[in-house]
């Protein structure tokens, strides 16, 4: 089974760690779009990393099943609770739960990725897909 996925999200993990530990607290709590910064974002990529690390977990020991949500939805209810967090505390909930899916995704058995891409469950391995996307935002944020 191709694993590159991994390979990904360890070149995107290592990115946030380098991006993290440029940056002073200030620059975290730089704004971004809509009412985040730099900071909520990083903790927003956290929630979606434990999100699925919950998911992951709880279907290694029950029936895989679908996890509907609404993004939009979610997010707005989380900004202001991520908003409130300390700019240092957010980014280092960022790089511990990066570190956590992907430990967590290395040590899942090729048959039950299979299993999970099989069942068609709203459930992303590639996590670098959403890290990179936030990424740029950040970036953009930095040459302000």
């Amino acid at each position: 089974m191709n694993r590159d996925f991994q390979l990904a999200n360890k070149a995107s993990r290592e990115k946030l760690s380098a991006l993290i530990e440029s940056m002073s607290d200030d620059q975290l709590a730089l704004p971004t779009v809509a009412g985040w910064t730099i900071a909520s974002t990083l903790a927003h990529i956290a929630f979606w990393d434990n999100r699925i690390l919950y998911l992951l977990n709880h279907w290694k020991e029950n029936e895989i099943a679908p996890s509907p949500y609404d993004v939009d939805a979610i997010n707005e209810a989380q900004k202001p609770f991520l908003l409130a967090l300390s700019p240092r505390v957010a980014a280092t909930l960022a790089l511990q739960s990066a570190e956590a899916i992907d430990t967590e995704i290395e040590k899942t058995t090729d048959e039950y990725v299979e299993k999970i891409l099989a069942a068609k469950v709203q459930f992303k391995f590639e996590r670098h897909v959403h890290r990179e996307y936030h990424f740029k935002e950040i970036e953009e944020a930095l040459k302000k």
